[in-house]
């Protein structure tokens, strides 16, 4: 956080965050009940097993940009990272924003794989570095909790139509709700340091 404190808002603006999330149409509940609640009807639930249907994405967001919405099937690793999602998509932007470029990913092991890196390496790619343990200030998280409202229709799609719904509801994400993340990330700096890095409500 130190490092970023006094980036401009074009080093912002020009960085773009990468993660993965998982859409579980059903999110279990496991609330702990008084003894004595277990049978009432108000506390029973219909269940949905294995959440009902669920898939794996992985997106970015840049200040105005936002990657597709990849469907991750099966184990994400280091190939698929660098065939499936750097070489079709964040290399596009490093073409044109050039060396002004920050990728913004985490520490999971196939972000990490050496595959990736030299391929990082080899497209002159910038990496921002991310200490390991350390609080999630990547702004798409915020963004994740938009696309996931989709469980909350009135009308949720069913398993099958859930890949195809949430590339729906990421493409009409409001850009501007996008960027107002981006532009947040100099607060969630602030409140990092203040908090010496401690949780933050970004």
């Amino acid at each position: 956080a130190r490092l970023h404190q006094n980036w401009t808002r074009e080093q912002w603006d020009h960085t773009l965050f990468c993660d993965e999330t998982h859409i579980c149409l059903y999110p279990d509940d496991r609330s702990v009940r008084r003894s004595g609640e277990r049978m009432h009807n108000q506390f029973i639930r219909e269940g949905h097993p294995y959440g009902g249907g669920s898939a794996m994405f992985w997106g970015g967001i840049m200040y105005g940009r936002r990657t597709p919405l990849i469907h991750i099937r099966g184990v994400m690793t280091g190939a698929f990272y660098r065939d499936n999602i750097l070489a079709p998509n964040v290399k596009g932007y490093d073409d044109h924003f050039g060396p002004d470029l920050i990728l913004v990913d985490d520490n999971a092991r196939p972000y990490r794989a050496g595959i990736v890196n030299r391929y990082l390496e080899d497209n002159a790619i910038r990496r921002m570095e991310w200490p390991a343990c350390s609080p999630d200030l990547n702004c798409i998280e915020q963004a994740w909790e938009l696309l996931k409202k989709i469980s909350s229709r009135a009308h949720p799609p069913e398993t099958l139509g859930l890949i195809v719904a949430a590339m729906e509801e990421w493409d009409n994400l409001p850009q501007v709700a996008l960027n107002m993340l981006i532009r947040s990330m100099p607060g969630s700096i602030v409140a990092c340091i203040g908090q010496r890095g401690g949780h933050i409500r970004y």
